[in-house]
């Protein structure tokens, strides 16, 4: 009985599902039907679409709506895929059918921002994305700045970033066309054109200022070539000025109004058409600040080091060497031409730097005399003191250690002289000598007066009176004399004696220094 009862079920889905399946085909069969042969409409237009299937129809149908609605979809002709394909049609490097391609959308575009500068009102690259997105154009995002860069490369357009003017190789410029987030602060504006009078007026100053014959033709290269230039020659300038930060040499006032000049036209670097109105401007002061930087130039180049070495060897004779050297005649009048010539004036007489070889090689020759002088005689006076070493030590078994390292050290003072090229380095060495003599006779006499103590006997310590000492400068003691007999050296030295036991008592000592 169950089992009856599942079959009647059974049978009725099956019938069921076979008349749904047929009422499907016939639905879609008059659905067909209707697409072949109704009537269609289109933005309240009625459009004949052909086609021999509902589907061939309905593609008809869809097609012939997107033209009707964007009629200008089909000014794209090659579209864009990528930041590089940008990248290369601001480059210039698409070839002339590539130039030449979406020309019916760029005479749109380049029409649109006719009539907004005709307003006085300002486009953004935002505006531009949402107008040629919407109907009845529907470009893409990247073809609408596929087709803004093609107006750049054909300096057609300006560009402006922030109120900042971007040339066409800015690397940032792709992102200023198509990033969300730059291209609201992204204006594109019809190009003033630079009236041919004023390019060919810039043209001529860049070729005396800079020397060059090789100026580009077309306005963006001539920009390109004037700011590049101008940082050039500031890079130079400053460098030159920076030389005169410890000390201030000829040319200086030249370099800082040079400067100022480069500097206002760098300031207009962000509008090509203030640019080149700033260089027209300034044409004679550019022009007569060259023609006075060309002996400051040279002078940097090739004359400073010469002007500096002359000034130190000026100042080492006034200063630090003059009482040996200022007094020779010819050094003073050397001295007093190097002043004259690196004596700063408004109209400096670069010619004149040459002559301070002969000025400096005469101080040079002058000083090497005294030089050798001054050692001749300190070497003299090392042989001296070495004598009266030797003549105390007299033989003598107990000072021959202290006799030995007397030699050494004297050695040693003599090959520090004569590497010392310095005069008053080598004035000090007199009383490094002499201190050095005094100092091995006072430890030969410690050395004779010690005496052998048997260790059986206790040393005795006598008790020292204390005395008063007197110091004495031996320059005092021994003045500057003129000796030619013995009764000459008799006489000074009886001199000398009497004035010694003038100070010495029971209370008192001397001590020759």
């Amino acid at each position: 009985m169950l089992f009856g009862a599942y079959e009647s079920t059974q049978t009725i889905i099956n019938l069921k599902q076979k008349e749904a399946r047929r009422l499907i085909g016939d639905a879609k069969e008059h659905i067909s039907d209707a697409i072949l042969h109704g009537m269609f409409y289109i933005d309240g237009d009625q459009k004949n679409i052909s086609g021999n299937t509902a589907k061939s129809v309905l593609d008809n149908a869809l097609e012939t709506l997107v033209e009707h609605t964007y009629d200008h979809i089909t000014d794209i002709e090659e579209p864009v895929s990528n930041d590089a394909d940008i990248r290369t049609i601001l480059n210039g490097n698409v070839g002339m059918e590539g130039m030449e391609a979406n020309q019916a959308a760029c005479d749109n575009v380049y029409s649109y921002l006719e009539t907004k500068y005709e307003q006085k009102m300002p486009v953004s690259m935002a505006t531009l994305q949402g107008r040629y997105q919407s109907i009845p154009y529907g470009w893409k995002e990247i073809d609408i700045a596929a087709i803004v860069a093609r107006l750049i490369q054909a300096q057609r357009v300006t560009v402006k970033h922030s109120g900042q003017t971007i040339q066409p190789n800015d690397y940032h410029l792709v992102d200023y066309l198509r990033k969300k987030s730059e291209i609201g602060q992204t204006n594109i504006s019809i190009r003033e054109t630079i009236p041919a009078r004023k390019m060919k007026q810039v043209k001529d100053i860049l070729k005396d200022y800079f020397d060059i014959m090789d100026i580009p033709a077309d306005e963006d290269g001539l920009v390109n070539c004037i700011v590049e230039h101008f940082n050039n020659e500031k890079e130079n300038l400053e460098k030159m000025q920076s030389k005169n930060d410890s000390a201030i040499h000829p040319g200086a006032s030249e370099i800082d109004e040079a400067l100022s000049y480069v500097n206002k036209v760098l300031l207009a670097k962000d509008d090509n058409i203030a640019l080149v109105n700033t260089i027209c401007d300034l044409e004679d002061d550019l022009l007569d600040s060259k023609d006075a930087m060309r002996d400051v130039e040279n002078f940097y180049k090739s004359q400073i080091n010469l002007y500096n070495n002359a000034s130190e060897t000026r100042k080492n004779v006034i200063y630090h060497e003059k009482d040996y050297l200022y007094d020779i005649p010819v050094v003073r009048e050397a001295v007093d031409q190097i002043t004259d010539i690196i004596k700063i004036t408004d109209n400096y007489r670069y010619n004149r730097i040459p002559q301070l070889n002969d000025c400096i090689s005469v101080i040079k020759e002058e000083k090497a005399k005294v030089v050798a002088t001054k050692k001749e005689e300190l070497n003299d006076l090392i042989d001296s003191c070495m004598f009266e070493v030797k003549y105390k030590a007299d033989s003598s078994v107990k000072l021959k250690d202290i006799l030995d390292s007397a030699k050494r050290q004297f050695n040693t003072k003599k090959d520090e002289i004569n590497r010392l090229t310095d005069l008053v380095a080598l004035d000090a060495k007199k009383n490094a000598i002499t201190n050095l003599k005094d100092k091995i006779m006072s430890d030969m006499d410690k050395v004779l007066n010690q005496k052998e103590v048997s260790k059986h006997d206790k040393p005795v310590t006598p008790k020292k009176r204390k005395k008063q000492v007197r110091q004495l400068q031996r320059a005092v003691v021994f003045s500057q004399a003129n000796l030619s007999s013995a009764a000459d050296v008799d006489h000074y030295l009886a001199n000398i004696k009497n004035r010694l036991l003038s100070y010495i008592n029971d209370d008192e000592e001397i001590e020759i220094k």
